[in-house]
């Protein structure tokens, strides 16, 4: 439902742009592998079985961490997906068909197989 809200009101808002320029995803991941990091270099350290039993924990619990923050960030592409705006992504297609057609079309050679007379240049304006 978070991510859902979050879309939503990033769209009726029309802050999509400003939000992704945040790199908050990014952000949040980087922050979790430094974490990781930092609980690797502590274990070659820890030799008390409480150390251990701590390190054990902490990791368990930013192991958790990735992987909500993970289902967070996929539930948000696809809520964002219900929410996209449909008259760009219909234009973005009108131009990839409007190129695919003119790269098809039929060849500009003549029927001796040498390229047609160029067109004549348009005339001065007076």
């Amino acid at each position: 439902g978070f991510a859902l809200g979050v879309a939503f009101i990033l769209r009726l808002l029309n802050q999509q742009e400003k939000f992704d320029a945040y790199h908050w995803w990014e952000e949040v991941q980087n922050h979790i592998n430094k974490t990781e990091s930092e609980l690797k270099t502590q274990r070659k350290g820890n030799k008390l079985p409480d150390d251990v039993e701590t390190w054990n924990l902490t990791m368990k619990r930013t192991h958790n961490l990735r992987q909500e923050w993970n289902l967070l960030f996929f539930s948000f592409q696809a809520s964002r997906i219900f929410f996209r705006n449909v008259e760009v992504v219909e234009g973005q297609q009108k131009d990839t068909t409007k190129e695919e057609t003119s790269n098809d079309g039929p060849d500009q050679t003549t029927q001796n197989g040498s390229a047609p007379a160029p067109a004549p240049a348009p005339a001065p304006a007076p």
